[in-house]
């Protein structure tokens, strides 16, 4: 099992590298990780951008673009949309977020035409490495799903149990979280909860343990969850 990010960066030199597509590739943080990513050969960028700020913002940074690609269009939207249409044609495999705005860049992602638009549904996952825990965390979904049925909630629970098990985690352990961790029959979050973690005793989340309702304390701290009376593997 995967617990840090350390762990991470030493065991993705066993894949091929990846070539990433920047949308907006223009700002310093990005143009820091896109360096740092070809230096300890992780992955090679193409930054899709107004390629004069690249260059500028690169000189003042002292950061050198040697292989790095630069795909020149200043419009951030356009931008969004021409990286994204890199993955979509097989020449990258990973788009990633520069200074464009997260709502444009999500219509890249979901656009008719270029986009990466599937029939499973789409969500957003946190990485939280939790140093005190001792373990990476997933959070989902905090940015793209705002109020989703339960069962959005359930496609969204088997998607991140996946890109859990891809970290090593055999058996994801998952809490449904709620402002309360008891079952409220006027509180719908918590009827959806109760029916997720019966889901999960049927088997339906592939190698998932689900429980729920819970609240982030006694989820992922053991003594708050000792001082509520609560049991169970999650």
């Amino acid at each position: 099992m995967i617990t840090n990010f350390a762990e991470v960066e030493q065991r993705i030199h066993a894949y091929p590298t990846q070539k990433i597509a920047v949308a907006s590739g223009t700002d310093s943080e990005t143009l820091h990780a896109a360096t740092m990513a070809r230096d300890k050969n992780i992955a090679e960028s193409i930054l899709v951008g107004d390629e004069k700020l690249i260059r500028e913002t690169a000189e003042k940074e002292n950061l050198k673009l040697t292989g790095i690609d630069i795909v020149n269009v200043p419009d951030p939207m356009k931008a969004g949309l021409a990286a994204v249409q890199l993955v979509s044609e097989g020449k990258a495999q990973i788009f990633m977020k520069g200074y464009i705005h997260s709502d444009d860049f999500l219509r890249c992602v979901l656009n008719k035409e270029v986009g990466l638009r599937t029939e499973n549904l789409l969500n957003h996952v946190f990485i939280l490495e939790a140093k005190y825990l001792g373990r990476l965390l997933f959070v989902t979904d905090g940015a793209m799903n705002i109020a989703p049925t339960l069962e959005e909630k359930a496609r969204i629970i088997s998607n991140t149990v996946a890109l859990a098990q891809i970290f090593e985690i055999a058996e994801p352990k998952v809490a449904v979280l709620s402002a309360v961790e008891v079952v409220t029959p006027n509180m719908q979050s918590t009827l959806e909860a109760a029916a997720l973690a019966k889901m999960s005793d049927r088997g339906q989340f592939h190698g998932g343990i689900v429980d729920g309702p819970l609240a982030l304390d006694n989820a992922i701290n053991p003594m708050a969850a000792k001082y509520k009376k609560i049991t169970g593997a999650v």
